[in-house]
């Protein structure tokens, strides 16, 4: 007896082992900036040059810890990432959350944004306040 590969299974598998790589890279990426982010050590930063899990961290350490947006460095990692779907796809990631927790109010900034980052502008996605119990 022989088993046909079922390829709606195997496309679906592939998809959650995807998702699940992408959480856990985003996890050890927003762990990583939370203990060593601060904007005051931006020359520090600078100095590091490393592998694109380096520049990574530094992108997630400028989107939480920088006033100013770091649209050029967003846009320069987003380009030098093209070929890297998982990379891609966490750089996503931190972009959203980033806009989520502090929006950008300025519309044209926004949508820049969002182009880059193939983000969709159009809808924000807002949590429900649960009522304590």
């Amino acid at each position: 007896m022989t088993i046909s590969p079922n390829i709606k299974t195997e496309d679906e598998a592939r998809k959650a082992i995807f998702q699940l790589a992408n959480i856990i890279i985003y996890m050890f990426i927003k762990n990583t900036s939370n203990f060593v982010g601060a904007e005051k050590l931006d020359a520090i930063y600078n100095e590091i040059e490393g592998n694109s899990a380096t520049k990574m961290v530094n992108i997630s350490i400028m989107l939480d810890y920088y006033k100013e947006f770091p649209l050029k460095s967003l846009k320069d990692m987003f380009n030098d990432c093209e070929n890297n779907p998982l990379e891609r796809s966490c750089l996503r990631l931190l972009t959203h959350q980033r806009l989520y927790t502090r929006p950008v109010e300025d519309f044209s900034k926004r949508q820049q944004i969002c182009d880059i980052a193939d983000l969709d502008h159009g809808k924000q996605i807002y949590f429900k306040k649960s009522e304590p119990a």
